[in-house]
């Protein structure tokens, strides 16, 4: 588990990069695109990568 969580996060980082860069390359090309909504993407993902834990002992750990 903890191997996959660390792929996740470093997922999550290069997604943060391609994003910034994506955002970066439109402005500097006064066009719009689709970079903010990958970066809304990688904060959710990184939002949900620091509660997996609470989540997967809440969900399928609570006590019945």
């Amino acid at each position: 588990m903890s191997w996959l969580i660390w792929g996740a996060v470093i997922a999550t980082i290069a997604g943060f990069i391609v994003a910034a860069a994506m955002l970066a390359w439109q402005r500097s090309q006064g066009g719009g695109g689709d970079a903010q909504g990958k970066l809304v993407g990688a904060m959710i993902a990184a939002a949900l990568i620091a509660m997996a834990g609470t989540i997967i002992n809440t969900v399928f750990l609570a006590p019945a």
